[in-house]
């Protein structure tokens, strides 16, 4: 369960780059609307951020599972609108930033409360509680996967003729839409399917800690 809970979020992480930073570029030659950066940025992270609640209290009516599939869905759906939709007024950009907002709010808060789970069960079937290695080796492989992202999103950039602080040809503008909309859905269905397998329900979490306290009762 940790390695199918660490890939997905590190492929969101790394897919979402893509579209996070090159979004103010979007935003600055496709659209000519660089003036409202604030307010762009202020809606999506804002959206995410307060959504941040209503995911937390889904996961305990949902399960965790279900809650993840539910808000990858979501983000599908959000990304497969901002590539089709021909956008082209402020208000139709804030709302769709607000909807893939609202998905995006539940990768933190679902990672960070699913990791602990599979740490238990790692202690459920081995009997060692490796907490801090795995805390450790995550913190490492995240900042791992966003230095290769990055580098990855630099020769991107490149092949389709993006050059900063110059007008832009339709090609690149197209090209630029297609790296901010096409790899991060890929990433969202892998996300989906990963996640589709992971074992740990809420039945399954609370007999696993169960029978890890009975054991510590033991042992004392």
């Amino acid at each position: 369960p940790f390695w199918i809970v660490f890939s997905a979020i590190l492929i969101l992480i790394s897919t979402f780059l893509m579209f996070n930073n090159n979004l103010i570029y979007f935003v600055k030659y496709a659209l000519d609307m660089h003036e409202h950066q604030g307010l762009i940025l202020g809606v999506l992270n804002g959206v995410t951020l307060l959504a941040v609640p209503f995911w937390a209290f889904a996961a305990l009516k949902l399960g965790k599972r279900n809650t993840w599939l539910v808000a990858m869905a979501l983000l599908f759906i959000g990304f497969c609108i901002f590539y089709i939709y021909p956008i082209s007024a402020l208000n139709e950009l804030l709302y769709i930033l607000a909807f893939i907002g609202l998905g995006n709010g539940a990768t933190g808060v679902l990672f960070w409360s699913m990791l602990p789970d599979t740490i238990e069960y790692g202690e459920w079937k081995s009997g060692i509680r490796t907490e801090s290695s795995l805390y450790g080796f995550m913190t490492f492989a995240q900042k791992g996967a966003i230095a290769i992202a990055v580098i990855i999103l630099g020769v991107a950039l490149t092949k389709i003729g993006f050059v900063a602080n110059q007008d832009q040809s339709s090609e690149t503008l197209e090209g630029l839409k297609s790296l901010m909309s096409l790899i991060p859905l890929v990433g969202i269905f892998i996300s989906f399917v990963l996640i589709y397998f992971y074992p740990i329900d809420r039945a399954l979490h609370q007999k696993l800690i169960t029978e890890i306290q009975q054991r510590g009762e033991k042992n004392d």
